[in-house]
């Protein structure tokens, strides 16, 4: 219920704060992006929503960061799964961290 919140409050400002809506459309044009400075434009504002964004958002490096996460969560592709989708795949995984992201609130 928090990050939905948040979420509503992070639009809200975005239409009726014109700094903050100047400086998140102005990020587009930066050219070394990461997610610290992104979040950083709102200026601590909104701490749940980005560490939900954080976590749901985490890409995996390589192959071998990839396996050493499966193998941390105890699952694998198995052939029932090779014709899994990257974005379902994904979502399976994101489906396993819910118990940590959870914790956030």
């Amino acid at each position: 219920a928090e990050i939905e919140i948040q979420h509503r409050q992070l639009v809200i400002a975005y239409r009726e704060e014109s700094a903050l809506k100047s400086a998140l459309d102005k990020y587009e044009e930066v050219s070394i992006k990461s997610f610290d400075t992104a979040w950083a434009i709102v200026e601590g504002r909104f701490e749940i929503l980005r560490d939900f964004c954080g976590g749901i958002a985490t890409v995996f490096a390589n192959t071998a960061s990839v396996e050493s996460d499966f193998s941390i969560l105890g699952w694998e592709k198995d052939k029932f799964r090779l014709s899994i989708t990257d974005l379902s795949l994904e979502g399976i995984m994101h489906c396993k961290q819910y118990d940590v992201l959870s914790l956030l609130v």
